[in-house]
């Protein structure tokens, strides 16, 4: 007779209970729609990976003019309309920009912030761009030529895409936050499965999957990628509070 091993769980280490059912259904609501923001962008980057002379030195240097290796607030404006003659945007949409990848709140925006803000999560499409050199800038400083029509058109598309899901996302963050019986703690310890105070991809999926909402794994890899901005398959109480705390309430 062959011996059958199951896995055992540690036992929760939460004390006080979660949230109800009504708000767990706010909660995984909540969790599908940054699903379908992040899986927008991800199809904008990808668009835009796939076009052969997109490069990350040539599209950080149409907003770093000055060769100082990061860009502020300003040079991203100036960038935006001056260089890829885009303007759909307001100073929210840049506060929100920087909020999110700038790492170390300093106002900058590192080259490898940078990347992560446009490249895929999708490891089979980054690759494809981060093994292009630069092409434009040894040819000259003329930014507004950096890139031909049909790309330059992608890339655009890309910060409309970005700004118009930071923007949703913050309207998600101002909803949740004004439901009085959703505790983010409370939350936190829903999705927490095992109790080791830590959220990984297979607990979000069991979570949205018990709201009938069954998550593949690059819709589950977008929104660690949200949560998880260091990405090491973990987030903490503190991360996940963070992501679902108004921003623009802060600026």
């Amino acid at each position: 007779m062959i011996e059958q091993h199951h896995a055992v769980r540690p036992t929760h280490k939460y004390s006080s209970p979660c949230l109800d059912r009504v708000e767990q259904n706010e909660l995984a609501n909540t969790l599908k729609e940054v699903i379908f923001i992040e899986r927008d962008t991800e199809s904008a980057k990808i668009d835009l990976a796939l076009k052969s002379d997109f490069n990350l030195v040539d599209a950080f240097r149409i907003f770093d003019t000055r060769g100082v290796g990061f860009i502020t607030s300003q040079d991203l404006v100036d960038g935006l309309r001056m260089n890829l003659d885009f303007g759909e945007f307001c100073p929210d949409d840049i506060y929100m920009f920087f909020k999110r990848y700038d790492r170390s709140g300093r106002g900058r925006i590192t080259f490898n912030e940078f990347n992560e803000a446009v490249l895929p999560f999708s490891q089979e499409y980054a690759g494809l761009v981060t093994d292009r050199p630069e092409y434009y800038l040894r040819r000259g400083h003329d930014y507004r030529r950096f890139f031909n029509c049909d790309t330059r058109m992608e890339f655009q598309e890309l910060w409309k895409v970005i700004f118009r899901g930071e923007r949703a996302i913050e309207i998600l963050r101002e909803q949740i936050s004004k439901r009085p019986y959703l505790d983010f703690r409370a939350a936190f310890r829903c999705i927490d499965k095992d109790g080791d105070e830590l959220i990984r991809s297979w607990e979000l999926r069991d979570f949205l999957a018990d709201s009938g909402f069954y998550a593949t794994e690059r819709e589950l890899q977008g929104l660690m990628y949200r949560l998880d901005h260091l990405a090491n398959g973990r987030v903490t109480q503190e991360k996940f509070s963070e992501a679902l705390t108004p921003k623009l309430t802060q600026h």
